[in-house]
């Protein structure tokens, strides 16, 4: 399966920005929960998210849907849809620029080197080595996720709206001791009913005003060190292409093999990568009781390993994976066909063009 495409950085762009709103509209409600489970005390996500009812991930979406009904499946849709579709946008743009960059520059290379007998050497497949596709990912997905990190904030903070839990028969001076223990705990306030919370606009200015302008990009430093995530999940499923697709099927393989392939490759990195992904949501996160529970990564990675040990830092892993499955696959399957259909209007837009040149002649 090659990394590189024909189409101009633009197109590829737009085709991986389709992808994704597809992807996306599918796989919310387990994007929902996944975050949920990775903002809450291992108690809380021991019962799937709602602090009572069926464990699970299905009895989580089934607690969701009695209580919220379908619609509280897509709380903070919105928001998520518009930071996934600029970010794929941005992501696959940069990297369709930069990949161009990089193959022109070793093309003049390669046609400017003398062979030994003093001609120049002859023209060669130019491809990307494993090292410079990873470059190119990590820089990629860096300037994509500076323009995104505001909405991501904003995903984070609609997918956990909740109204902190009041503990009945607690006293003052109770009180008192309970918050002094959280403030110095790695414990997240408790939750009590998840709700819709403010809109966009409104999100982004309690952030400004809670946080200051930079608040908008709280999590952007553990976002930097994800940026390998594309990078590592493009490498990944390049490995796994090549050790399980038939050669003649790489350069073209079907839908199915492309969803595989893709599904697999992302689920290798979301593994790998997983406690910076609960590192970077948390940081995002807001408590209930509006109480700053984390300074930043090193803080989030502290708490949670004196809370909950090493397993502590794969909270809510599974329902990543699992949306990383299907999520990853359908944005490269929609995204090889918009890259066809490009194609095929741009190859029948140019033919029409010559032949209007040839009558016009």
């Amino acid at each position: 399966m090659s990394s590189e495409s024909d189409l101009p950085p633009f197109a590829q762009a737009t085709a991986g920005a389709a992808g994704s709103v597809v992807s996306n509209t599918i796989v919310y409600p387990l994007d929902l929960l996944s975050t949920r489970l990775q903002t809450q005390s291992s108690s809380s996500s021991s019962s799937s998210g709602s602090g009572k009812g069926k464990p699970g991930i299905y009895g989580a979406l089934s607690e969701i849907v009695r209580t919220k009904g379908v619609g509280g499946l897509y709380q903070g849709w919105a928001a998520d849809s518009m930071s996934n579709t600029l970010s794929n946008f941005f992501f696959f743009y940069f990297r369709g620029f930069l990949i161009e960059k990089v193959l022109a520059r070793k093309s003049a290379r390669q046609a400017a080197a003398p062979t030994s007998r003093g001609e120049k050497s002859a023209t060669a497949a130019i491809t990307l080595s494993a090292a410079e596709d990873l470059a190119v990912g990590m820089l990629a997905g860096i300037a994509s996720r500076f323009f995104t990190t505001p909405l991501s904030n904003v995903t984070v903070r609609h997918q956990t709206s909740a109204t902190a839990k009041e503990k009945e028969g607690t006293n003052a001076k109770g009180k008192e001791k309970e918050v002094e223990k959280r403030d110095n705990d790695s414990d997240s306030d408790e939750e009590g009913e998840y709700g819709d919370g403010p809109g966009i606009v409104e999100t982004l200015k309690q952030i400004v005003e809670e946080k200051g302008v930079a608040g908008l990009w709280s999590g952007y430093e553990t976002a930097v060190l994800l940026s390998i995530a594309p990078a590592l999940t493009f490498y990944s499923t390049s490995l796994i292409s090549q050790a399980f697709l038939p050669r003649a099927s790489r350069d073209s393989p079907s839908s199915w093999q492309t969803f595989l392939v893709n599904a697999s490759g992302n689920a290798t990195s979301t593994a790998i990568l997983f406690p910076l992904m609960l590192s970077k949501t948390r940081l995002q996160w807001r408590s209930p009781s509006g109480r700053k529970v984390y300074r930043n990564l090193a803080d989030v990675v502290r708490k949670t390993m004196r809370r909950n040990g090493i397993k502590g830092l794969y909270q809510g892993l599974e329902s990543q994976l699992l949306k990383g499955l299907v999520s990853h696959g359908t944005t490269m399957v929609v995204k090889q066909r918009v890259e066809a259909l490009f194609t095929f209007l741009y190859l029948a837009l140019r033919a029409r063009s010559r032949r209007l040149a040839q009558q016009a002649a």
